[in-house]
């Protein structure tokens, strides 16, 4: 599983991020096709760029509707195979790190139903 930090102030930061994003969903990679993990500031841009292995007429944005988006399943082809690449709002990696049980909790879960 890839995982690619984008724009984070450190390198510090972002490996701190990447090491507890890849040890929530490492285990269950393999089981979820998960082809990679892109975690970035500029969650927008991030779903704009995503090399999907496909051409697709429906560009990738985040959701509106009953509050903002901050992560997302995307399906892409890798070596031939349909798999999923999640991607993140930063603030998601962030609450990973802050120590409030309540926050990483949510960040867990969001994690988890990406991945799922």
């Amino acid at each position: 599983m890839d995982i690619e930090l984008v724009r984070f102030a450190s390198q510090e930061e972002a490996d701190q991020i990447g090491a507890i994003v890849e040890g929530c969903l490492s285990a269950a990679a393999t089981e979820l096709s998960l082809a990679g993990v892109t975690v970035a500031h500029d969650y927008e841009r991030a779903l704009a760029s995503l090399d999907r292995g496909f051409a697709s007429p429906v560009a990738l944005v985040p959701s509106n509707n009953d509050g903002v988006g901050v992560a997302m399943n995307v399906p892409v082809i890798r070596e031939g195979m349909v798999r999923s690449h999640v991607v993140l709002h930063a603030g998601i990696g962030y609450a990973l790190l802050c120590g409030e049980e309540e926050k990483i909790c949510v960040a867990v879960y969001t994690l988890a139903h990406e991945a799922a």
